[in-house]
């Protein structure tokens, strides 16, 4: 048998393999709530409303982030840390 019949077909057609993964996660994010993409990202974190994030901790975010856009993203605390996740509207504002 040839070396290039031993190949798998994600070897053979890596690229357009990896690019039809990415466009299809891509599509499924794309749909999801900033709440929905921070259990995904971190499964053992603990959603957190704004009114109650600490004022020292949103302090800190209203020097990256826009009013608007804390009330359309999500909190998360996350070992003991506090983490934000965008919502898609925002993103796309800045140009990710």
């Amino acid at each position: 048998m040839r070396e290039d019949r031993n190949r798998n077909e994600t070897e053979e057609h890596g690229s357009n393999v990896s690019d039809i993964i990415d466009l299809t996660a891509h599509a499924i994010v794309s749909h999801m709530s900033p709440l929905e993409i921070g259990k995904m990202i971190h499964p053992g974190g603990e959603a957190v409303e704004l009114c109650n994030v600490p004022k020292l901790v949103l302090a800190e975010h209203r020097t990256r982030y826009s009013q608007q856009e804390l009330d359309a993203g999500q909190f998360f605390k996350v070992q003991g840390r506090f983490t934000f996740i965008m919502d898609h509207e925002a993103k796309k504002a800045r140009g990710h």
